[in-house]
């Protein structure tokens, strides 16, 4: 999605239609938000006083975060809005008894601490932490096929480099995929920040996706009458 002004990050709130534009430094109307397409919503609550010099006026409920990579420019989104602990999360149409694949893109704002986040998948409200197996690591500091409930991802770059600022991340990115056995007909996918430098600072997200891996629906094997899995 295209930022506005020359901000490099933004708050967006889809449900009353808002946006925390960096350069003004105060929430307005969005008319071109598609809430439809951004889908995205947050356990952030309260709203911040807006003052001169400081970000405290970002606070905002429902408030999701997204920044721009000025180096490549890729847009994705840091769980760590305005509040610690915070959590994004969408609801998507499941069949139950389909398995669903999640693949996501991790890593830290930065070397200074290794950002820890869950993924947390169920009906919403009664969500369970899955554990997530790392599949590809771009800078060599994460192994691959490690598998926890928990997902942390190193990087070596800055805080803050010259003429990029704190958004350069090029390189730095961890693949982590998971599965979950659909029970109902909504499921509620949830990223929640467990660990940050700061509650405002840390865990980026990048690349989400949720697929069928394979109906769990069986024919008979031959004449053992056991099992036998139909690939989707």
């Amino acid at each position: 999605m295209e930022l506005p002004d020359t901000a490099d990050w933004a708050g967006i709130s889809r449900k009353d239609g808002k946006i925390y534009a960096a350069v003004a430094g105060k929430w307005a109307a969005y008319p071109e938000l598609d809430a439809a397409k951004f889908a995205w919503d947050s356990t952030e609550t309260g709203y911040g006083t807006p003052k001169p010099g400081t970000s405290e006026g970002q606070l905002h409920t429902n408030e999701v975060e997204v920044q721009l990579d000025r180096g490549t420019n890729n847009t994705y989104a840091e769980l760590c809005a305005h509040q610690a602990g915070t959590a994004i999360y969408q609801d998507i149409a499941t069949t139950p008894g389909v398995m669903y694949k999640i693949s996501l893109k991790h890593t830290s704002q930065s070397k200074t601490h290794a950002d820890g986040m869950q993924v947390l998948i169920g009906a919403p409200g009664r969500e369970m932490a899955v554990e997530m197996t790392r599949t590809a690591d771009q800078n060599g500091l994460n192994k691959v096929g490690e598998r926890n409930a928990t997902v942390v991802t190193k990087a070596f770059n800055e805080g803050y480099i010259d003429g990029a600022g704190s958004r350069y991340h090029d390189g730095q990115w961890a693949t982590y995929e998971g599965t979950y056995l659909a029970t109902g007909t909504v499921t509620r996918f949830t990223f929640r920040s467990v660990s940050a430098y700061k509650p405002d600072f840390g865990n980026l997200l990048d690349d989400i996706s949720f697929e069928k891996a394979y109906p769990l629906s069986y024919d008979m094997n031959g004449g053992t009458g056991g099992p036998k899995q139909k690939n989707y």
